[in-house]
């Protein structure tokens, strides 16, 4: 387990508190700017592939570093990179609040990327190294609260601010929340180095896969990256235009989009220790698939649905279902992976994908937004989802997710 965490009691409860405040304010403040952003360039004259931009031009650069961050958290510590990250964030909501042109905003949104791949991927790893065998979908599970309900949160507060404050006070709350996050990493976590591995019997073991090339080979983490893939695209594709459609297409006030935005994560949160224990006892690849299964059911309905209500069913209700069956098994075999390869390689390794996917869903929208009706992408993102699922189902045929 990790240097610096095993002191006594004490000191582990409290920097597990410690990563799960940071995770949850970290999530909140970033989604917060999300779905503004889309209609706030919009306002300012942008279209097409620049409102893609506005929301996945964060993903260029985390797909730049993250491949880094990993090597760097296992090797130097967490600590520093976290605050790093953090204070990243920071500076990118003071640029949003000063930013009078798209290009600048598009700017800033790049740097916002860079803060965010640090300081997520290395919390999460961090949570993973406290995990104890056999119990990583509880622990992991806890994690996924903090992390979908602050990300769920976001875009409800965001909406209230700009209906009654407008763009600019989202950019100034966001700022504040993550300077509160930089104070309470900074007083409340300790120095954390991670120079070994615990292996699926309990037993410390060195970190002996360091190259690239050979962690992507690992059969279980291609199963792992290809369902995040088609995930991940469905996700930056839908967040890019939804937020959008239901403004334009449905006419319903900030509030009411933010309520549909939030709810799909608050329920995917709430759900998640429930899940995470689940997939403790059972078998977790056939709840990955389940759960895909599930999630794309709901976003289609986004395709097909003109109602408030039952779009509000649809999305939030099933499409938090299923996303939070799947990823609650998916945290927990990460975990897996991790006390083999570094845990922080792993989370920045599986985050990497995530960006990678969410860059693909967004511009590939953009594109598509030019020559088909936006609930038309919906649909397409459900099928985007369900075949990463398959491709899942396919490739981790007979591996272990589980100790």
């Amino acid at each position: 387990m990790e240097e610096g965490l095993v002191i006594d009691s004490v000191t582990r409860r409290q920097v597990f508190l410690v990563l799960l405040l940071t995770v949850f304010m970290g999530s909140f403040g970033v989604s917060m700017v999300g779905p503004v952003l889309p209609i706030y360039v919009q306002s300012m004259g942008a279209e097409g592939l620049l409102l893609a931009l506005s929301f996945s031009a964060a993903a260029f650069s985390s797909i730049l570093v993250l491949p880094f961050v990993g090597n760097l958290g296992d090797r130097y510590g967490r600590k520093s990179f976290i605050l790093f990250g953090i204070g990243i964030s920071v500076v990118s909501a003071t640029g949003w609040y000063f930013s009078g042109t798209i290009l600048l905003i598009i700017v800033f949104r790049v740097i916002s990327g860079l803060g965010t791949s640090f300081w997520f991927a290395l919390s999460a790893a961090s949570v993973g190294d406290l995990s104890p065998p056999r119990e990583e979908g509880k622990y992991m599970s806890i994690l996924g609260v903090a992390d979908l309900i602050g990300f769920g949160i976001g875009p409800l507060a965001s909406g209230v601010i700009r209906d009654f404050f407008g763009f600019s006070a989202v950019f100034l709350s966001m700022g504040t929340v993550m300077f509160l996050v930089f104070l309470l990493v900074a007083i409340g976590l300790p120095k954390m180095t991670s120079t070994k591995s615990v292996s699926s019997t309990g037993e410390e073991i060195s970190l002996n896969i360091s190259r690239w090339r050979d962690v992507v080979r690992i059969p279980l983490l291609q199963g792992l990256t290809l369902v995040t893939l088609g995930h991940a695209i469905a996700f930056g594709a839908t967040l890019t235009f939804l937020a959008l459609y239901l403004d334009t297409n449905l006419l319903l006030t900030a509030t009411a989009i933010g309520m549909i935005l939030t709810g799909q994560e608050l329920v995917a949160g709430l759900l998640q220790p429930v899940f995470g224990r689940i997939a403790d006892r059972y078998n977790r690849r056939h709840l990955i698939i389940l759960g895909i299964l599930i999630q794309s059911i709901g976003i289609f309905g986004l395709a097909i649905l003109t109602d408030f209500w039952t779009i509000f069913i649809s999305f939030v209700f099933v499409g938090g279902f299923g996303h939070s069956l799947w990823s609650a098994a998916q945290r927990a075999a990460l975990v897996v992976v991790g006390r083999e390869i570094g845990m922080a390689k792993t989370m920045s390794f599986l985050e990497m994908v995530f960006m990678s996917g969410l860059l693909l869903g967004s511009i590939g929208a953009g594109f598509l937004s030019q020559r088909l009706p936006i609930a038309m992408i919906f649909a397409i993102c459900a099928g985007a989802l369900l075949f990463g699922g398959m491709l899942f189902a396919i490739r981790s045929r007979g591996q272990q997710l589980s100790v």
